[in-house]
């Protein structure tokens, strides 16, 4: 192990100390508690993203039991994984200097170091898979060795099951290896084929999700990304783009600065406000939800019915509910 791989493990060990030591401490977020719910149905996938998420957070509290800290677990050990992939990436590229650069940098932007290396969300498989991707891929191009092909389309598929956009990988690879003449051959290879083919085997599970629910999931992200109507270029929002981003890689978010002050935005709440007068009884309909603080998100999956404030299957129209205690921690049914 040489100068530049030992500071890599002692910034690792320094990082991932301290990432333990608040990841029980902080009540989890809305998008947290939303995955979270996604144990409670677990299913071939969900409406707003593949399951690969729900599968993570199931492991783990099955073996750490149901608290924040082994919600967030999962993310803390990926970053870990991802961030040695990324290392060994840049290594391969360049050398051992720039590639502890890369991941002391990695570590100190908060969209990589706190999103997804604290909070769990789709984005922390996601950024291991897609990392594990380029890593083969690297591979192949120094290697020219045919079984990196293989394991690249595990890779990939792994990735289409943690988050959609993971759809970008292939046309990038493809893109590549048009640019390269002399790794173009790979174009006429099976290899290449194949592990397109893997990929989308494993990915089948959330397609058969989406034919049995109208390819509803499929079209809530193209609408999310595109939205209902042919898109239009604004200098403005262009603009107002390039600043969010330049934000985004600068400093925390506001949401995530208020959720650190302990600005949690819970909201007691009655069934009508959130339109749920008509679920079970009309009558009934401005009662305060039974013994929680609760807050609605769109596109949820948990549905609140009528029976001593439990979850059942009937779903608001506006967004689902997710029970808290005071400080945030998870009750389920309450």
């Amino acid at each position: 192990m040489n100068y530049y791989q030992k500071l890599f493990w002692i910034l690792t060990a320094i990082t991932t100390f301290l990432r333990l030591s608040v990841i029980g401490k902080l009540g989890l977020t809305v998008d947290e508690a939303h995955y979270w719910v996604y144990t409670k149905f677990l299913d071939l996938s969900y409406y707003d993203h593949p399951p690969m998420i729900a599968y993570i957070i199931k492991l783990f509290t099955g073996i750490f039991g149901i608290n924040e800290f082994a919600v967030r677990l999962p993310s803390v050990i990926i970053f870990i994984i991802t961030s040695w992939l990324f290392f060994l990436c840049l290594k391969k590229l360049f050398d051992d200097k720039i590639a502890f650069i890369g991941a002391l940098l990695v570590n100190l932007l908060p969209v990589f170091s706190f999103l997804g290396a604290v909070v769990t969300i789709p984005d922390s498989p996601l950024s291991l898979f897609w990392m594990l991707s380029f890593y083969l891929f690297i591979n192949i191009i120094e290697t020219k060795e045919k079984k990196y092909w293989y394991m690249l389309g595990v890779a990939v598929g792994l990735a289409f099951l943690s988050k959609y956009t993971a759809v970008m990988i292939y046309p990038s690879i493809i893109l590549f290896l048009l640019c390269s003449k002399e790794h173009r051959f790979w174009l006429a290879k099976k290899e290449f084929y194949l592990a397109m083919l893997i990929s989308f085997i494993l990915f089948l599970p959330v397609v058969v999700w989406n034919i049995q629910n109208s390819w509803a999931s499929f079209g809530f992200q193209l609408q999310h990304g595109f939205g209902k109507t042919l898109p239009s270029f604004s200098f403005t929002l262009f603009g107002r783009s390039i600043g969010a981003q330049a934000g985004y890689v600068s400093q925390a978010p506001n949401d995530t600065s208020k959720f650190l002050r302990g600005d949690a935005s819970w909201a007691a709440v009655t069934k009508s406000n959130v339109g749920l007068g008509n679920v079970d009884n009309t009558a009934d309909a401005n009662k305060r939800v039974k013994g929680a603080n609760i807050t609605t998100t769109a596109n949820a999956v948990a549905y609140y019915t009528d029976t001593a404030g439990t979850f059942g299957s009937k779903a608001s129209a506006n967004g689902a509910l997710y029970a808290t205690s005071a400080n945030g921690a998870l009750q389920w049914g309450t």
